[in-house]
């Protein structure tokens, strides 16, 4: 494990590519991620030439670090512990740099890009002069200019919107479908609420709050493999058309975001 890596969220990096080593592969998660849908498989978001998987929040511009698939390969295993999880050191002094999750995006720049394209970019100066989590944001919208649609980088792969295999709940508020979703993410315990009796439409609702998509206490003597005794709350449920439409509109809505935020550079320099 890296020496280097003091802060918390660089040291989970090293921690990942050390527990690596015992296994096939790992998805890594944050911890208010949450299995809604027990009957996906992890397999499904690999691919046998890729050996680290990201995906793309749906509701910014953000490449994930929150969660995110490595194989027990050295490049894997390198990547995240002698090369990722060191990038600490390279966060800019007294600037609003978003640790790890502002970090990646520089990083990858760096190591998957064409030799000259980032350096002939300013999104190094914008970075080196973030202040606000705007400017960070510019940043980060500077950087996924740079790398175009392009989803592979010859070993790293990150996911379009709408195809990996988390996704925010109040995105759609809290309602899933079984032929859309795998996991959830902003399971927070100090953030569950009732849910309501009305019926629930899949629109962007509160960020603070989440409803169980479960009904019932689980048996935990039967969380064993081929296990099909949980019970889903119906109300939570959704249509996949409707729940595609609303992630559609929300997905425009942030591409006019993300333009409007290239404008600010001249204002950040």
């Amino acid at each position: 494990m890296t020496r280097h890596a003091f802060q918390i969220l660089f040291r989970r990096h090293c921690l990942v590519a050390k527990v690596l080593q015992n296994y096939e592969a790992i998805m890594f998660i944050d911890a208010d991620i949450g299995v809604v849908n027990p009957n996906s498989r992890i397999e499904k978001f690999m691919e046998d030439d890729v050996d680290i998987t990201f995906y793309d929040r749906i509701q910014n511009w953000e490449i994930a670090t929150g969660s995110y698939i490595a194989k027990n390969t050295k490049y894997a295993i390198d990547f995240l512990n002698g090369d990722f999880a060191n990038y600490e050191k390279e966060l800019p002094n007294d600037r609003l740099h978003g640790n790890d999750n502002g970090a990646i995006h520089m990083f990858l720049a760096e190591k998957l890009l064409p030799v000259g394209v980032l350096s002939k970019s300013q999104c190094r100066q914008i970075y080196e002069n973030s202040k606000t989590f705007d400017d960070l944001f510019s940043f980060e919208a500077c950087i996924r200019k740079l790398m175009r649609s392009e989803s592979k980088f010859g070993k790293v792969r990150i996911l379009r919107k709408g195809n990996g295999w988390v996704r925010d709940g109040w995105l759609t508020n809290n309602q899933w479908n079984p032929g859309i979703d795998f996991m959830l993410h902003g399971w927070k315990s100090s953030q569950l609420r009732e849910t309501p009796t009305w019926k629930l439409r899949p629109v962007a609702t509160s960020r603070n709050q989440w409803f169980n998509p479960f009904l019932g206490e689980f048996d935990l003597k039967k969380c064993l493999p081929g296990n099909r005794t949980w019970n889903y709350d119906s109300r939570l449920i959704g249509t996949v058309y409707e729940i595609h439409k609303s992630l559609r509109k929300i997905e425009n809505e942030v591409e006019v975001m993300k333009n409007k935020s290239l404008l600010r550079v001249d204002e950040i320099l």
